[in-house]
């Protein structure tokens, strides 16, 4: 009986190691084929803009849709960028281009990925000519963004 239990142990053990190796080999893979989208002139440009507005502002949501990215703030709400994938003067219009972004956004700045602070949300958007694409956004949730307008209205009576 005993040597069921060790049998059915190792085979366990044998199967959890292959599936961790499989997993990065997976990991790798996929960051082998994002590595193009990440060194293009235009992630860059976005990249580098992302990066000014997290350390500005607060962001409240971070869409990303086929025609381009918009971010807005937190207080006050406004349009912070609308950023268009567009090169010389032709809309790059790939199907999985929001997607692709999306998913470098996500591994590229951290706050996105914390779940208390930000949710990520797929979403469906129609056009006028029948097609059907999707969009990504990136919504701070309620919590953390009444607890950032808090500070920031107790700061401005401060000043007052």
């Amino acid at each position: 009986m005993n040597s069921l239990a060790e049998f059915f142990i190792i085979i366990s053990g044998i199967v959890a190691i292959t599936l961790f190796l499989y997993s990065l080999h997976l990991k790798k893979e996929e960051n082998r084929l994002l590595e193009p989208v990440r060194k293009s002139r235009t992630y860059i440009r976005l990249y580098n803009k992302l990066d000014y507005l997290f350390i500005h502002y607060d962001i409240d949501q971070l869409r990303v849709e086929q025609r381009g990215v918009t971010v807005t703030s937190v207080y006050p709400a406004h349009t912070l960028l609308d950023f268009d994938f567009k090169q010389n003067g032709n809309s790059k219009r790939c199907l999985s281009i929001s997607s692709l972004v999306s998913q470098l956004l996500y591994m590229d700045f951290p706050i996105l990925s914390k779940r208390n602070i930000y949710k990520m949300t797929r979403y469906c958007v129609y056009r006028s000519n029948g097609k059907k694409e999707y969009g990504f956004a990136f919504t701070m949730r309620r919590k953390h963004k009444d607890s950032l307008i808090k500070t920031k209205g107790s700061v401005q009576l401060r000043i007052l």
